[in-house]
């Protein structure tokens, strides 16, 4: 079975969306990969249609916290928003759907994850009329952003991410 979850969305990509959705639906059992993936998780590295863009969003300091219920989002330790999110780790690669309201409808961004240790990788489909990504390339033109995110310590995200050698 799949987890769904309800959320909002801030900014992502130069959207602005602002929106709040209240968590619903009765009480479930959490399944146990939910567990992996919650916590807090500081970007490392972010890419959209095959250009780096680690260096331009470092100074962001963006981190999610994910919960049962949402995926919250910080940007320069500031909430900045949040999302519902619907995860299939049946999948291959597996998906998770990131949705949010705007313009009084929601609005669904078809992903794919992959959790490795303490390293998530997410690319998301910022145009969601042209699907889910397939791999985890991201290429000019095709509206992908891949982000990487690496478990946070305390404090972690407080501080840019550090430089990549």
């Amino acid at each position: 079975m799949t987890a769904v979850r309800r959320m909002a969305l801030f900014s992502v990509f130069g959207l602005g969306f602002v929106v709040s959705i209240p968590a619903g639906g009765a009480p479930r059992d959490k399944d146990p990969r939910e567990e992996k993936l919650e916590g807090t998780w500081r970007q490392t590295h972010a890419e959209f249609d095959g250009q780096d863009n680690t260096e331009g969003e470092r100074p962001f300091r963006n981190h999610w916290t994910i919960t049962r219920d949402r995926i919250t989002i910080y940007v320069k330790g500031a909430h900045s928003g949040a999302w519902s999110y619907r995860l299939d780790p049946s999948r291959k690669p597996a998906a998770i759907d990131l949705t949010t309201t705007a313009g009084g409808k929601d609005v669904t961004y078809p992903c794919i994850y992959k959790l490795d240790g303490d390293e998530l990788t997410v690319c998301l489909q910022n145009f969601p009329e042209r699907g889910r990504p397939q791999s985890f390339e991201t290429k000019p033109g095709s509206g992908v952003g891949k982000y990487v995110y690496v478990r946070a310590r305390p404090g972690d995200e407080k501080a840019p991410p550090p430089d990549k050698k």
